[in-house]
């Protein structure tokens, strides 16, 4: 980028930043899963035994949060553990 365009996007990202009161990120939706995954966090928090949160097999939707590693009709998986940021594990 040239100088004339890196002062213009600063001025425009100063004017947006007025007009909307503060530069903030867009929302986005919380999610049945992320909800689950937040909830094994605060699970993990509490006893350090690791989680996993995976969807029913069956297909019903249902979410899960146990300690045992799910069964092996389970594709993908979220494994928490308190020790890095929750993963999918895909099988």
């Amino acid at each position: 980028m040239s100088d004339n365009e890196t002062t213009r996007a600063a001025r425009q990202r100063e004017r947006i930043a007025a007009w909307s009161g503060e530069a903030r990120p867009v929302p986005q939706e919380v999610t049945a899963l992320d909800r689950h995954v937040n909830r094994a966090a605060e699970l993990v928090n509490e006893d350090t035994q690791p989680r996993y949160v995976f969807y029913a097999p069956d297909s019903s939707g249902l979410i899960y949060i146990s300690k045992i590693p799910p069964p092996a009709g389970v594709p993908a998986f979220v494994l928490v553990d308190g020790k890095a940021y929750p993963r999918i594990i895909r099988r």
